[in-house]
């Protein structure tokens, strides 16, 4: 089984946590509307019920998008990071072909690198994507953290 297969077949307690609260709140509706309500006391306990189940229904709901959430920005970064380190691979791969193609020395390549910007372009471009990244991933755990409270 590759290692995707076996990441696809974990289980992921926010789905299910989530299904099981939404049956939960359709249970106490149907219940509550089955019932003969004869006193106000009833249509309290009901509504009551009622009330609760779609508080913590919906709770969960909120709780599980804002954990895919919080895990779709890891992934995201985590292929940036990737994307990154094989470009730089790449990169060092093509200046080791044109150093032994062309016999320059190491004083030719840190005078052309010197003149390079892409060191500065990766820095800019490493830091934008992971001051983004990073204020996604704060939205999402405070509001995680927020629900759980």
């Amino acid at each position: 089984m590759s290692k995707k297969q076996k990441k696809n077949n974990k289980i992921q307690y926010s789905k299910i946590i989530t299904l099981l609260t939404f049956i939960l709140f359709c249970g106490c509706i149907i219940k509550c509307f089955s019932m003969d309500i004869s006193t106000v006391y009833d249509l309290s306990v009901y509504a009551t019920i009622i009330t609760s189940s779609g508080a913590l229904c919906l709770t969960s709901v909120v709780w599980y998008l804002k954990n895919s959430q919080a895990e779709k920005v890891a992934n995201i970064k985590a292929n940036t990071y990737k994307i990154i380190s094989e470009e730089q691979f790449e990169y060092n791969r093509k200046m080791l072909e044109l150093k032994s193609m062309y016999k320059y020395t190491e004083e030719d390549i840190v005078a052309i690198e010197d003149s390079s910007l892409l060191d500065e372009l990766t820095q800019e471009a490493l830091h934008s994507m992971n001051t983004s990244v990073d204020n996604a991933m704060e939205e999402a755990v405070s509001s995680i953290e927020a629900q759980t409270l």
